[in-house]
């Protein structure tokens, strides 16, 4: 496989993210350029599925905690607990049914 045309770039990196990155890069069996590489081409090149699934993910957490806090002005914490504790088990069966139609 031949590579693309590579050019040079200078980073100044704080001295423990690159001792962890060259940690790292030996533990792969990488050099610390294949290393930065891969992980530079991961976050420009994001899947467009996952992108939009991260989208998601943050608007649930963010209306969850939305909710969370309404609930909390309006009733006393045992209250909370009861209907967190009934939106986690009806969130649970939720996902194993769909997961199960896939």
């Amino acid at each position: 496989m031949k590579l693309p045309q590579l050019t040079s770039v200078t980073v100044r990196l704080p001295v423990a993210l690159l001792t962890r990155a060259e940690e790292v890069a030996e533990e792969r069996g990488q050099t610390v350029s294949e290393l930065v590489r891969s992980a530079l081409q991961s976050v420009l090149e994001f899947d467009p599925a996952t992108r939009r699934h991260d989208a998601v993910v943050y608007e649930v957490a963010k209306t969850r905690s939305i909710l969370t806090r309404l609930l909390e002005t309006q009733l006393k914490k045992p209250q909370v607990e009861y209907l967190l504790t009934l939106a986690e088990t009806d969130a649970v069966a939720y996902v194993q049914q769909q997961t199960a139609k896939a």
